[in-house]
């Protein structure tokens, strides 16, 4: 009997290390109160586990959760079928809780594209991959879709299609400055003032720009050096005043979704122009967002969709703005949102300082795909997302109501429902540099979108300039000319599992193995921490061994030549190589190579080589040409010293024998180019 109690002892307590250390994968905490229940109007959530865990930088957690919910009416829905009340429904839910720093800041973002005036609609990712392109030294940890837009793009939020329903503030950038909704509801605006303090967030209030246009003058940094009031749009302004001219849309056909726009004629006299703008988002004839240098204008000119002008007799105006960099026209925020540097629409409330808000019936009692965002009290940042219209995965989606019940479960104060259904995404930065889709799209792929919300941190002070790559050697060089080493003690690298500090700018990890990918990660010491991470992390590969020549056999047949390299080339770094011979381009590239050539009455034959590697060393490929002479008649080649083509490097030294011949210029040839 004792055996028997022993034995399921020992059973059970297997079981229980078992189930900790199963709970305990991707940094999984084992304590999960499974018990605890939030009521929302009669509605409640509760967590059943926690499928993983992502500790992100500056102190961003990513938690993934299976979950149930409820809803305190009968649903009928075409996409999961009839729901009763009071019943909980499965739920699978993504949550990112951001901590109230200054190190860690939420954007509101969208499409930036270079080549195209209208507004972009791409995918959550792209768009954080869009800012992290025009926004050097910054990276996104995380990401989730924003407001509603207009996806059939017929003008639903306004004349310029595929735009957002609301506010778009982006960086202090206000680049629609109104919300599209109308009179009859109340428009809902979130705002983030990324300050670290416990009013980060806005919501509510009232969102107001200025009553006119600003011109803003910027120096060569990026400093805006002056504002000025522009007081006339399309028209010529009072003498001293200053009016901005541009082209606008004027509205969508019904059955083509045919854009028009108004061509604008801006006179010479005092004129200034911008054909080429950084960005331009003309979102109606009374509301403009445009930065771009100005040149002055010489002649009158019909301004096209995509341009803008500026026009003032002031001259001291002028002097200012032939001084300026480039310049900056839009409406700059005043009121409650007055201190956010970022600015968003919203769909509808369920927490406004810690009470709830319960939604108009016809857009909260229905299942679907949920994306949300708020604060806790303390001002950190919670942003969620609940798939659902996928049944068979038990993701049933949400209501209104179920959504308010997970915001309180989380600890929100102030929470807010964004797009959502096909639109619903949420993904993280992977160590590798990728970004991760966490949640599973009701479309079945991601849809594009017109704004989302990033999670957004400084990378280090300090960044690589440039890398010297061995096949068993990397150095790291820094430019560490924004660090203030009053404040940094020291900066380290790790690589291969090896910390070293980084001494005069460079660091340097020996004894790799070639052509082998390493992860390396940056971090630094302070008065006060020690080995602070950064950003500044990534992959490198250690550099291919160079191939090696070991005999080359040149032979004659009737009217025939054969060439016969061999070559070592462990690490494949051969591209391709050519021969061409006596002026005939025809390119040579069997190996063995048989040419068929006449031979009559010929002795000397001359060779070009062109030959292409890469070591994967950071320089990419490399192409050398190089001819050479052979004798038949004495099976030599003639000359020992290699003359080069034009375009020819001499970077070979450290690669071939001292007397380059035929056969040492094939020592870096082999794969032949397919």
């Amino acid at each position: 009997m004792k055996r028997k109690l022993f034995t399921k002892l020992i059973m059970s307590f297997c079981l229980l290390i078992t189930l900790i250390l199963a709970l305990s994968i991707n940094g999984v905490s084992a304590e999960l109160d499974t018990n605890k229940v939030t009521d929302f109007n009669g509605s409640k959530y509760r967590v059943t586990s926690i499928v993983e865990e992502n500790a992100l930088h500056g102190g961003v957690l990513h938690t993934k959760y299976t979950a149930e919910s409820s809803y305190s009416k009968d649903v009928s829905g075409s996409y999961v079928g009839k729901t009763y009340a009071g019943e909980f429904y499965p739920q699978s839910v993504n949550v990112l809780e951001i901590p109230n720093n200054e190190d860690v800041r939420v954007v509101q973002w969208s499409f930036h594209s270079q080549t195209s005036i209208e507004w972009s609609l791409t995918t959550v990712t792209a768009m954080a991959e869009n800012y992290e392109s025009l926004h050097p030294g910054y990276k996104v940890l995380a990401a989730i879709n924003g407001d509603f837009f207009d996806i059939n793009s017929v003008a639903s939020y306004g004349p310029l299609l595929k735009s957002t329903r609301g506010v778009v503030v982006s960086d202090g950038e206000s680049i629609r400055p109104f919300d599209a909704r109308g009179l009859s509801k109340s428009p809902l605006t979130i705002g983030f003032k990324n300050n670290g303090k416990a009013d980060n967030y806005v919501q509510g209030g009232s969102i107001a720009f200025t009553e006119n246009h600003m011109l803003a003058l910027y120096d060569e940094d990026g400093n805006i050096l002056e504002e000025i009031e522009i007081k006339s749009i399309n028209t010529v302004p009072a003498d001293g005043e200053v009016a901005v001219y541009y082209s606008y849309p004027t509205g969508v056909g019904e059955v083509s979704k045919s854009q028009g726009y108004t061509l604008v004629e801006m006179p010479a006299n005092s004129a200034y122009v911008c054909e080429k703008p950084m960005r331009i988002v003309p979102s109606s004839n009374t509301n403009l967002y445009a930065k771009g240098v100005l040149e002055v204008a010489t002649e009158t000119k019909d301004l096209a969709w995509g341009s803008f002008g500026i026009v003032t007799n002031n001259q001291e105006i002028r002097n200012k703005i032939e001084k300026a960099a480039y310049v900056r026209v839009q409406k700059n925020l005043v009121g409650d949102y007055a201190e956010c540097d970022n600015v968003g629409g919203a769909v509808f409330a369920m927490l406004q300082d810690g009470k709830e808000v319960v939604a108009d019936e016809e857009i909260r009692n229905y299942r679907h795909p949920r994306t949300m965002i708020g604060a806790k009290a303390d001002g950190s940042i919670v942003m969620a997302t609940v798939d659902g219209r996928q049944k068979s995965k038990n993701m049933y989606g949400m209501t209104g109501d179920e959504q308010g019940a997970l915001m309180k479960y989380y600890g929100c104060v102030s929470a807010v429902n964004l797009d959502g259904g096909g639109s619903t995404t949420i993904a993280i930065r992977e160590d590798d540099g990728e970004f991760r889709v966490l949640n599973s799209p009701s479309d079945g792929n991601l849809r594009k979108d017109s704004n989302c919300y990033l999670v957004v941190m400084k990378e280090a002070d300090f960044s690589i300039a440039s890398t010297d790559v061995l096949n068993n050697q990397i150095t790291f060089n820094l430019d560490t000319t924004g660090v203030d080493f009053t404040e940094t003690t020291a900066i380290k690298c790790t690589l291969n599992g090896v910390t070293k500090e980084v001494v005069n700018g460079s660091v340097t990890f020996d004894g790799l193995t070639n052509n082998t990918e390493y992860s390396y990660q940056f971090s630094y010491d302070t008065k006060d921490k020690k080995d602070q991470p950064t950003l500044l992390t990534g992959v490198i590969n250690s550099a291919k061994i160079t191939p090696t020549f070991n005999e080359l056999t040149i032979s004659t047949g009737t009217n025939k030549l054969y060439f016969n390299p061999t070559i070592t080339d462990p690490d494949g770094a051969m591209e391709y190589y050519r021969i061409f011979i006596n002026e005939k381009r025809n390119p040579y590239l069997d190996e063995p190579i048989e040419v068929k050539y006449d031979l009559t009455n010929v002795s000397i034959i001359e060779f070009d080589v062109l030959v292409c590697y890469d070591l994967n060393d950071g320089k990419g490929r490399q192409e050398f040409t190089y001819h050479k002479v052979y004798d038949l008649t004495t099976n030599t080649f003639i000359g020992e010293e290699d003359e080069e083509k034009s375009g020819c490097k001499k970077e070979l030294s450290a690669l071939v024998v001292s007397a380059i011949t035929l056969a040492s210029a094939l020592v870096l040839l082999k794969k032949r180019e397919k």
